[in-house]
Formats: structure tokens, C-alpha cells, sequence
């Protein structure tokens, strides 16, 4: 979590209506990547919700890299709230996962 509010603060700098940015400034251009591969533990699929939902709510899109076995574990679970928050953003599937 520390990672993820130093790069809410990275990405503020830059945004037209930030407190943050300056008038003339330069633009800022911040990419947040985030691999999400732990398909064991439940508590990652809240960990994924919670991580895209907040970049949602302050209009910041990032990049989830979903393995496939987590995307299978995602539906047998039945966690379509997570799959609905993290399609809000772009999702890259890793394929050569076993």
C-alpha cells in the first residue's frame, strides 16, 4: 500500500485538476502496472478490488496483468465484483502460466 500512495501522488501531480499540479507546468505521465498472480489465497482477490476500485474513484486508469489461473480462480469463486472493478482498467493476460 505504501507503493500504491506514492503513486497516487505521482499521478496527481500530473492531472489538469489537481491540487497538485502546477498552472504552466509540465505534464507528468505516471504507468502503474500491477501483476496479479495469486490465485491461492482469497484475500488477494480483495486486495485486486481494493487497488482498482480506489484508482477508479480518483479517475486514474493502471494496468493489471492477470495470469489465467487466477482469472479461472476469479470465476469458480464467483468474484465477479472484482472482475467488474478490474475491467475498468486495461488487463493484460499472462498466457505461459501452468
Amino acid at each position: 500500500m505504501v507503493l500504491l500512495a506514492l503513486a497516487l501522488q505521482l499521478a496527481n501531480a500530473g492531472l489538469p485538476g489537481s491540487l497538485h499540479a502546477a498552472e504552466n507546468g509540465p505534464r507528468i505521465d505516471v504507468i502503474l502496472w500491477f501483476d496479479t498472480e495469486d490465485y491461492l489465497l482469497p484475500a488477494s482477490d480483495d486486495a485486486a478490488k481494493r487497488v482498482a476500485d480506489i484508482l477508479t474513484e480518483r479517475n486514474i486508469r493502471a494496468t493489471f496483468k492477470v495470469v489465467g489461473e487466477k482469472a479461472r480462480t476469479l470465476e469458480r469463486r464467483g468474484r465477479h465484483d472484482v472482475i467488474a472493478a478490474l475491467r475498468k482498467h486495461d488487463i493484460g493476460f499472462h498466457s505461459d502460466f501452468h
